[in-house]
């Protein structure tokens, strides 16, 4: 999948340091590992810095956007959104 060693690793370090994030399935629901809404902002505002995309609003529901898989489609999406601007 498309950016997913990249959000991988912003998550790693937003949940301090949790190193069995490589483990985890792209689909499993990043609450279920100990990700709060606090760590799924900062893990959104890295990613923006990261990708030096914005996220719209409507991504920013963590449960409807907490997986890996779905972090990587939204970044993919901003991506692509800005590049047609």
């Amino acid at each position: 999948m498309k950016y997913e060693t990249e959000i991988r690793e912003i998550i790693s370090t937003v949940l301090d340091g949790l190193e069995a994030v490589n483990d985890i399935s792209c689909d499993t629901n990043l609450q279920d590992i100990g990700m709060d809404s606090l760590a799924f902002v900062e893990i959104i505002i890295e990613m923006e810095e990261l990708f030096n995309i914005e996220i719209p609003v409507e991504n920013l529901v963590l449960s409807e956007s907490g997986s890996i898989a779905s972090l990587c489609r939204i970044v993919e999406s901003a991506i692509n959104d800005d590049r047609r601007e």
